[in-house]
């Protein structure tokens, strides 16, 4: 073979070699970037997550009052005036002169 024609496919493979590396550069520095804007989804989500498990808790222990016999107790005597069958029931009479 020619020492001319030699010389121009080394070039080319050469050429075709450092395409495929830059190609292939791209590809990863777009998955790192992909990776990254899916960790701060994550992150997010995470905290989002965290604040809902919290909500999740308060409700819990509002419903577990709520169900309670505090709550009903509380509920007769404030809104309907009832006391126990031993207890005195004061009432105060304001008069302004």
């Amino acid at each position: 073979m020619n020492k001319g024609l030699m010389k121009l496919k080394d070039i080319v493979q050469i050429f075709l070699i450092l395409a495929v590396l830059i190609v292939l550069a791209f590809i990863v520095m777009d998955g790192r970037s992909r990776l990254e804007r899916s960790n701060t989804v994550l992150a997010q989500e995470q905290a989002n997550l965290a604040s809902e498990l919290v909500e999740l808790d308060r409700t819990q222990q509002e419903l577990q009052y709520i169900n309670s016999d505090a709550f009903f107790e509380r509920i007769l005597r404030r809104n309907l005036g009832m006391v126990r069958p031993d207890e005195i029931v004061y009432v105060i009479v304001y008069t302004y002169h």
